[in-house]
């Protein structure tokens, strides 16, 4: 058996403990921390991104590191780091901010070591990878004419295609479903006295549905459960997870912390775990928290 302790997020950082190997008890980073962990689907490969800003190759049946790639010395610092994966775990992509605004998109072959494409610059810019490891889609506002749009990329190849315009405001979270069929996005409409909006689209019709409407909390994590049924949605304050096949709003958990979040299913949708840094003042300190999706009510509460 295997144990790899860590959490990771998709589109932002997440304050997590050391990832340590069992055997020998070696840190993943050294005296670095993990701060993104990717695990493939069929759970031969960990990727994690620690706060060296290397991205490291683990053999989960070995333990052993198989590569380690990126910059060295890093190019940004961490905190300016986000990451995306997808269930292949053949490829993970990092996105530094340049500045305050814009984004770069780096994107590595985790079994060839290979630096595929580097895209950007972005403004406003959110990311997620597709479950089989081919396509980027990326939210942002196109300099060119001032319109917030989804970018498909396709990898390793680069080329790109906009499905969708004008959308409401600045995107913070966005996701796949495990299908890749569709996608979910957060994001805030500053000229409608800063509503925000969960919205789902189809990729094969265009369909747009808009799951939530509210005043802005800020949804900083998405995630669709195994089976695409349900969608869960997290900001700073509380968990929403909407079953979207009896289109309705399944329950709302609170969920306080100070940093941003991550949130995963299980595999039978029986339970949704979702975590966060609790403690400004402590780095280390996250809060993990596990629910029954019967009903939302806690299982495990745990300071870490």
């Amino acid at each position: 058996m295997v144990v790899v302790l860590g959490l990771g997020c998709t589109n932002g950082y997440v304050a997590t403990p050391e990832i340590v190997w069992m055997k020998g008890g070696h840190y993943a980073h050294e005296m670095d921390r993990a701060l993104f962990l990717g695990v493939s689907s069929n759970h031969t490969r960990a990727i994690t991104v620690g706060t060296d800003c290397l991205i490291k190759v683990w053999d989960l049946e070995t333990r052993g590191l198989v590569r380690t790639l990126g910059d060295e010395p890093p190019t940004v610092p961490f905190s300016k780091l986000r990451a995306a994966f997808g269930r292949a775990g053949r490829r993970v992509a990092l996105m530094p901010y340049l500045d305050y605004n814009d984004v770069s998109i780096h994107v590595w072959n985790c079994e060839t070591g290979v630096l595929e494409l580097t895209g950007g610059p972005y403004r406003q810019a959110a990311f997620c990878m597709s479950p089989d490891d081919t396509a980027l889609a990326v939210a942002l506002l196109d300099n060119s004419d001032y319109r917030y749009k989804f970018r498909i990329i396709q990898l390793p190849t680069g080329a790109s295609q906009d499905i969708a315009v004008s959308l409401r405001g600045e995107t913070k979270a966005i996701c796949y479903s495990p299908d890749g069929a569709k996608l979910a996005w957060a994001n805030i409409d500053p000229w409608l006295s800063g509503t925000e909006y969960v919205n789902v689209r189809s990729l094969a019709d265009g369909q747009t549905t808009v799951v939530h409407s509210g005043p802005v909390s800020t949804y900083l994590a998405l995630r669709f459960s195994s089976s695409g049924r349900y969608l869960a949605a997290l900001n700073h304050v509380e968990l929403k997870v909407w079953d979207l096949q009896a289109a309705r709003l399944a329950f709302t958990v609170s969920a306080p912390s100070v940093d941003m979040q991550t949130i995963a299913f299980a595999d039978d949708e029986s339970l949704v775990s979702f975590s966060g840094r609790c403690d400004v003042t402590c780095p280390q300190s996250s809060r993990i928290s596990i629910v029954r999706m019967s009903d939302g009510a806690p299982l495990v509460l745990q300071q870490v």
